[in-house]
């Protein structure tokens, strides 16, 4: 990279590109840890003249940290000054330039014309001969490029194929070079996505490729906060920028506007900040736009801010805007001078020319009173329209006379939810800090949220018994909810998995019988074309995902992807997670070390044996074709309780606690071990004889049965309890486990209650 010199703006400019470059590529790469590189940025400081340097050191004190981005942001700023200032020492399209071996080569540098309007940067393409830059291979006369040629462009295109054959042209810039051609732009005529100029396109050749745009859904209680700038268009179209002040701490800064009527806030460069001399509220962001994708605004403040046209000194205040580290909009060009010869409605019109004018502020539709148009006039269609609004004139609409055809993007942001769910995380770890502080006390009964009043009001509504097993629902956090499609995710989600399947024949052999066994077992229903016929309130398709556990080989689960998302909202995000029904665990283990005589077992498959009503049958759909990925899957309702649903532990929680109550007449005491001494699906008890274990624990047994609970691997530190339980594990084995079991339970209550 070359130092830059003050005498030679262009070295100046060199650099900084290349500084951008250089960021650019490192972002590209993902190798953000780069840009804290502080010997490399030293390094790039000290090629810079001693004024600039200073300049640099100035506007660095006011930042807390700096990386090479800040510097090629600051760059940018002088490269964009020096440009301003810097004119060619000669407008031909092409520039001779002589190297340090004495070698005169011939650089291409800007050449702008109507059919094509990107500009050839200099030192990319190098021509034959310097006799060749200055006469047009088609017409032998002095216009420099086929594309301004008025003999080319008089051609039929065959024909300007056939002179670009036969003279060896390049297809993308009408030129003759020997190495890559730097235009990168498709044609765009017509929607023509290929890559050649624009007169060399045909409608009969090529063919416009539609993308169809995806619709997102409208979910409830959700907001978002869009920011819609401009689809990509083929027209040439005038967008509804106007220079306008920003004031702060006795500065003013003058900086074009966008006026967008698609956003709903308002939004400025970052950079802004330090030069009004302004500050504002920390509102980091997660800003997200089409695709899914997303990108972090850690440093986005919030702040009001005061605006006003150039030629008008009244003040508008702006109440918030949120800053980015850049906007990024599209540059735009206005020749009034071209305009008024054009167009006559425009003549009287008091706009000024600009060139290359970037929007560094976007006033979204939460200021439209300063988009409103007080004036307007208009020609005929297809023409532009000159509208006054209160920060000046502004002309926009179609326009087929452009200094410089604007570059289009397509630009979509949302303010995302991140740092509400990241607060949310916040409120549950210090409530989660109180109720460690508060072991061992009871303050009676407990408060409930809304959300949990809610999700209790459902399950009382929701669950009941069904002959020997209890039926319950899904926690909705409306009644008005609506799901959007997500039966081709989980399409795309079955084809990775049977990739996976077809990677790992054990585990694809493992799961093929797990779910025949569950469809034995009547807790998964293949649907028929009446069911999915039906019309239902809600439907969702859940992906599913095996996991295995290492300490039990052999064993394998199956898990419904409920926080699988489509377009934002995935299942659990609209399902309330439920009142917190767990017993402490803490207090189980005070209770396991009480007595002589302890007891423990597990409750088999506790949530696939609660059934779920019809209609949230609906909701737990998924796609499976036994790893034949030649035909339609067909499509699965999970009847029971999914794991992986956020309201299950809640629900299971609730359904072992009403039945046991339906018992405490007859079995006092297991009523108390269920609801007690339970923690989750494991039973953790002592007695002081061995004839209450047994008597405990076949009680227990009888309770959890009539709800389909089966209650197994019965383990005590007693022989004569595993014999009447049936049970048979070594008892030396089983009272050397209790025994150990006893002292860590023990050390940990005392370390949770004490320190």
């Amino acid at each position: 990279m070359p130092a830059p010199k003050t005498e030679k703006l262009g070295t100046l400019i060199d650099c900084g590109v290349a500084v951008q470059n250089m960021c650019a590529t490192i972002v590209a790469c993902g190798l953000n840890e780069h840009l804290c590189n502080v010997a490399l940025l030293q390094e790039l400081v000290e090629r810079l003249p001693p004024t600039i340097k200073l300049d640099w050191a100035r506007y660095r004190q006011v930042l807390n940290v700096v990386t090479l981005s800040d510097f090629s942001a600051w760059l940018e700023t002088l490269v964009e000054a020096a440009c301003a200032v810097t004119v060619p020492s000669s407008f031909n399209s092409y520039a001779s330039k002589t190297d340090k071996r004495g070698r005169k080569e011939e650089m291409y540098v800007h050449v702008e014309s109507e059919g094509n309007s990107d500009p050839i940067p200099a030192s990319t393409s190098r021509v034959a001969s310097s006799s060749a830059s200055t006469a047009c291979v088609i017409c032998r006369e002095a216009c420099g490029n086929p594309s301004s040629c008025r003999t080319f462009r008089g051609m039929k295109v065959s024909d300007r194929w056939a002179a670009l054959n036969r003279y060896k042209l390049c297809r993308k810039c009408l030129s003759k070079h020997f190495d890559a051609c730097p235009v990168k732009k498709v044609c765009g005529k017509n929607g023509c996505t290929y890559m050649h100029h624009n007169l060399l396109h045909d409608d009969s050749r090529y063919q416009r490729r539609d993308t169809p745009q995806r619709s997102l859904p409208v979910v409830s209680d959700t907001t978002v906060e869009t920011c819609n700038t401009h689809s990509n268009s083929v027209n040439k179209v005038l967008f509804r920028y106007v220079p306008v002040l920003l004031h702060g701490r006795g500065k003013s800064i003058r900086v074009f506007a966008f006026l967008n009527d698609g956003s709903s806030v308002t939004w400025m460069d970052h950079s802004l900040l330090s030069e009004l001399g302004i500050q504002g509220e920390a509102h980091p962001l997660c800003l997200g736009w089409t695709s899914d994708h997303q990108r972090q605004e850690p440093k986005s403040v919030k702040l009001s801010l005061q605006i006003s046209g150039v030629h008008d000194s009244k003040l508008y205040t702006i109440p918030k805007v949120h800053t980015v580290q850049s906007l990024a909009l599209p540059r735009q060009s206005l020749a009034l001078n071209d305009l008024t010869r054009r167009y006559k409605h425009l003549r009287s019109i008091p706009v000024d020319s600009y060139r290359d004018a970037t929007p560094r502020i976007l006033i979204g539709m939460d200021n439209c009173h300063l988009r409103y148009a007080l004036d307007s006039k208009e020609g005929d269609k297809q023409e532009p329209i000159a509208t006054r609004t209160r920060l000046g004139w502004i002309v926009c609409g179609p326009c087929a006379v452009l200094s410089q055809p604007v570059s289009t993007a397509y630009h979509s942001f949302h303010v995302c939810p991140c740092y509400e769910r990241n607060d949310a995380e916040l409120h549950k770890a210090v409530k989660s800090y109180f109720t460690l502080d508060s072991i061992g006390l009871k303050t009676g009964k407990q408060l409930l949220s809304k959300d949990d009043e809610r999700a209790e009001q459902l399950l009382k509504s929701l669950t009941r018994v069904k002959g020997k097993r209890y039926e319950t629902g899904l926690l909705w956090r409306g009644d008005d909810i609506k799901l959007p499609d997500s039966k081709p995710m989980a399409s795309r989600r079955l084809v990775c998995l049977e990739k996976r399947m077809q990677r790992d024949p054990c585990l694809a052999e493992s799961l093929k019988e797990k779910v025949r066994d569950y469809e034995r077992r009547g807790y998964i229903e293949k649907l028929t074309e009446r069911q999915l016929s039906a019309k239902y309130p809600r439907v969702w398709y859940l992906p599913i995902f095996p996991v295995t556990n290492l300490n039990k080989p052999g064993k394998l689960r199956i898990v419904w992807d409920a926080a699988a998302k489509v377009a934002g909202v995935s299942l659990n995000s609209c399902l309330l997670t439920g009142p917190d029904l767990l017993t402490s665990l803490v207090s189980v283990l005070h209770r396991f070390r009480e007595f002589r005589i302890a007891i423990t077992g597990d409750i088999r498959e506790m949530f696939l044996q609660v059934m779920m009503n019809e209609n949230d049958q609906q909701c737990l759909r998924f796609l499976w074709r036994n790893g034949e990925s030649d035909r339609a899957p067909d499509v699965y309702a999970l009847k029971v309780m999914a794991f992986g649903a956020t309201c299950s532990p809640s629900s299971a929680q609730f359904v072992k606690n009403q039945n046991a109550q339906r018992f405490i007449d007859r079995f006092p005491r297991a009523v108390e071990a269920i609801m007690e001494e339970h923690y989750v699906d494991d039973m953790l008890s002592s007695v002081e004889t061995e004839d209450e274990a047994i008597k405990l624990a076949k009680d227990v047994q009888l309770i959890h049965a009539e709800a389909g609970f089966e209650i197994r691997n019965w383990l005590s530190n007693s022989n004569r309890v595993l014999q009447e339980l049936e049970s048979s594990p070594d008892a030396r084995d089983v009272l050397c486990w209790l025994n150990l079991m006893f002292l860590i339970t023990g050390n940990i209550a005392s370390s949770l209650q004490y320190e």
